[in-house]
């Protein structure tokens, strides 16, 4: 008898056990859902949150942050997508700020880079005159190394994040469909961090060419009407360098979808050769 309801006290607890399991799993599947496309927040929540993100991160990396701007919250009245936006500046070791630059360009988060400028610490530079002298200094890409040289570097982003105005009156159906429809579009298209370390791939693995500055720029708004940019600025020791860099970008598989102008490089008083590179892509997208 007693057995009896000891198998009895058994069998219900275990349906208490799958009772919880399944109603955990169905919790989990609803919050899941609900957080399928950007939080509801006010601008200045939205604004905050960001900051506060990118704060942690940035100090979480080893930078020092030597800049910081809020800029305007883009998202007109009737658009159901808002975005908060931060222009951050910091100084760190480059494997740092790559590190760095990963961990927020993040879209699973809401979040995305919009514009990288990266370039040599400028207390770690030593300018020479003349036109075109200070492109002539820059990084020097160890063989073995696909970040830049040992130097500190200063990196500039300008940080997004997509959130739901609180008077929004879209449906979460809409939302969630809207949101999948602008993760696709934006996961076909290079962001500028893959940018940034494919261009590095590029650099001559003998060569003495420097880049002193990097910029790349990618559209965040759902249309292909405004193009993604680059604009790279360095120096070498001679102009053959310069020509297999500028080589190295237009056979690059990862950045075909960019047309690419490689300028003559121009030899600066001191003897060295600096030079200028643009690239522009109008396609949208990535094969």
């Amino acid at each position: 008898m007693n057995c009896n309801r000891l198998h009895k006290s058994h069998l219900f607890c275990l349906k208490l056990v799958h009772l919880v399991i399944s109603l955990l799993a169905l919790t989990g599947l609803a919050l899941a859902e609900a957080e399928s496309y950007p939080p509801e927040a006010s601008a200045q929540d939205a604004q905050d949150q960001l900051f506060f993100f990118a704060e942690k991160s940035i100090h979480k990396a080893g930078l020092a942050i030597s800049h910081i701007k809020a800029l305007p919250v883009i998202g007109a009245a009737e658009q159901p997508l808002h975005r908060g936006r931060f222009e951050f500046c910091v100084t760190g070791s480059p494997k740092a700020i790559c590190g760095w630059l990963e961990v927020i360009h993040d879209l699973d988060r809401f979040h995305a880079i919009a514009t990288l400028r990266i370039s040599p610490s400028k207390r770690d530079l030593n300018h020479s005159e003349g036109p075109g002298g200070r492109l002539a200094h820059g990084w020097i890409p160890p063989k073995k190394d696909p970040n830049p040289g040992p130097g500190p570097s200063d990196c500039r982003v300008e940080l997004n994040q997509w959130f739901v105005p609180k008077d929004a009156a879209t449906a979460s159906s809409e939302l969630d469909v809207l949101w999948k429809r602008t993760v696709k579009k934006l996961s076909s298209r290079l962001s500028p961090v893959t940018v940034w370390e494919e261009i590095q791939k590029c650099v001559p693995g003998d060569s003495d060419l420097r880049i002193a500055l990097a910029e790349i720029s990618v559209e965040l708004e759902m249309t292909d009407a405004t193009p993604n940019h680059i604009l790279i600025l360095g120096g070498g020791k001679t102009p053959s360098a310069v020509k297999l860099f500028g080589e190295n970008l237009k056979k690059s598989k990862s950045l075909d979808e960019y047309q690419w102008k490689i300028h003559p490089p121009q030899e600066t008083k001191g003897g060295d050769w600096s030079f200028e590179i643009s690239a522009t892509n109008h396609c949208g997208s990535h094969a």
